[in-house]
């Protein structure tokens, strides 16, 4: 049988609490195993046995086939790797971050730690702790529905990938796959720049109406996420974070590992691997394909160069200077979750009479305190540069129409304050439009306007928006400008042009 013994754990942080584990984790997944050996109860039987529960939402993912190679053979590798996981934390307590910090686990220790989440066995924290869900029994036993079916498939595909790999021999009698480790940092903008003031110039940006931010090399990966990391992905949601995190499960860690993100917080997450491919979003959400991931990983600095991005000297030696402080092999994929303001429930609260509701959204996101709000949490993701998410290995950010789904942002304005955050962090901007046609055609507009007049800063930038943003609040914005932000019938409000064109 291969190795499950204790995994590496390093731990870093300002504000770090323990959560012990029961004493009794290690007897329930016992249990659980016992209950998948027994050949003598039929599948769905061993199924509602090992989950204590009806378990509708699991059942209905899996078809009679995978019932049983579920219940045979994966059910027994997630009890195994949860009898595990207090070998494998210090103390037998799971780390939980709340302000600025680290946690380093080894990839067998996530699997660990996602094994002991699927079972249930984990501890529910205090309540004055704030987390989010992390117990995936919420989602278990939730209605049968195309997503969420979706999702469950993508975590069993994920255990039955490790199961299979423990299975295969290895030289050394000792299991190695997963291999690397995984860096949950929790990052924070202490003091947050004039921002009128920066003397950044404008990094190049780029404007992509089809791929999705995954496609970009080299770059952080922007996670448009909850203040509660994770979202709705342990329940019913399905959009850009919670298809994230069932496609590279290893993120879901932080869900248990993280406390609610505070206005001038992000979390970086490198090392996460992508399991499945899905098609859909929201209710369309339907898992398609096992991911063969090709991510380059931390091994020979030169190559890893030549593959994430544009290789010169200058770019080997940063690179080269932060080769020891790196686990090896880990997986070059970065992703920072930010959270956007939830407009469309502020505007609720905003008592606007004359106005359209529309308009009442845009007036409030341009207010000076919200924009700085969005500008400050876009900056603590887009300006980190730690040993594992540094400028030398990471120098574009990939992001999108960050908080303008649900949410209510404006996407040309939200795309103009990540320019000014990804400038002041000296890495350059790729947008994904997602099909956006006329937001990329402006935002590649800005660019070729913002080149030809040669180096403007991101201070400039600032203070047009500031001028657009006080004409548009007092009615003196210039004609077709004051309009309803997407209403129906009304015209879209040229934010870009009318902004760049006062540089």
């Amino acid at each position: 049988m291969p190795n499950l013994g204790a995994a590496p754990l390093q731990l870093a942080g300002v504000l770090m609490l323990r959560l012990p584990l029961s004493p009794s984790h290690v007897a329930k997944a016992q249990r659980v195993l016992a209950v998948a050996g027994n050949r003598s109860s039929s599948s769905v039987e061993r199924v509602r046995e090992a989950f204590l529960s009806p378990v509708p939402a699991l059942l209905n993912a899996l078809d009679g086939r995978e019932r049983e190679r579920f219940v045979n053979d994966t059910l027994p590798y997630i009890a195994r790797r949860a009898m595990s996981l207090p070998s494998c934390l210090d103390g037998g307590a799971l780390p939980t971050l709340h302000g600025e910090g680290e946690v380093t686990l080894s990839r067998a220790t996530v699997a660990s730690l996602l094994s002991s989440m699927f079972l249930d066995l984990l501890p529910a924290p205090p309540v004055d702790w704030s987390f989010n869900t992390f117990s995936m029994n919420s989602m278990l036993n939730l209605a049968p529905s195309g997503s969420v079916a979706a999702k469950i498939h993508c975590l069993v595909h994920y255990f039955e990938r490790l199961a299979a790999a423990e299975s295969q021999p290895s030289a050394h009698g000792v299991w190695v796959y997963p291999m690397g480790a995984v860096v949950y940092r929790r990052v924070r903008v202490a003091s947050p720049p004039d921002y009128a003031a920066s003397a950044a110039s404008l990094v190049p940006l780029y404007a992509h109406v089809d791929g999705g931010i995954e496609d970009q090399g080299g770059a952080l990966m922007v996670d448009f996420a909850n203040k509660f990391i994770g979202g709705g992905v342990l329940r019913r949601g399905a959009v850009q974070e919670e298809i994230a995190f069932v496609q590279n499960p290893e993120l879901l860690a932080s869900c248990a590992l993280m406390s609610v993100m505070r206005d001038d917080e992000a979390i970086v997450m490198t090392g996460a691997e992508q399991f499945s491919q899905t098609t859909g979003y929201g209710r369309t959400l339907t898992w398609s394909a096992p991911a063969e991931d090709r991510t380059p990983r931390w091994r020979d600095p030169a190559a890893l160069v030549a593959t994430t991005h544009t290789e010169s000297s200058s770019d080997l030696v940063h690179v080269k200077q932060i080769e020891s402080g790196l686990p090896r092999d880990l997986l070059l994929r970065c992703v920072v979750a930010i959270d956007a303001q939830p407009y469309m429930l502020l505007a609720h609260r905003d008592t606007a009479p004359v106005l359209s509701h529309d308009e009442v959204v845009l007036l409030m996101q341009l207010r000076r305190e919200e924009m700085d709000r969005e500008l400050t949490k876009a900056l603590a993701g887009f300006s980190v540069d730690h040993r594992e998410c540094s400028l030398a290995l990471f120098p574009a950010v990939s992001t999108g129409r960050w908080g303008c789904g649900v949410f209510g942002g404006d996407d040309q304005l939200k795309s103009l304050l990540q320019w000014i955050a990804a400038s002041i962090s000296r890495r350059e901007l790729h947008v994904y439009t997602f099909g956006g046609a006329e937001l990329a055609a402006d935002l590649a507009w800005a660019m070729d306007t913002v080149r030809v007049k040669g180096s403007v800063t991101a201070g400039q930038l600032y203070t047009a928006l500031l001028s657009f943003a006080s004409e548009y609040g007092d009615g003196s914005a210039p004609a077709g400008a004051k309009c309803g932000a997407g209403a129906a019938g009304a015209r879209r409000v040229p934010i870009i042009r009318l902004i760049i064109s006062r540089l």
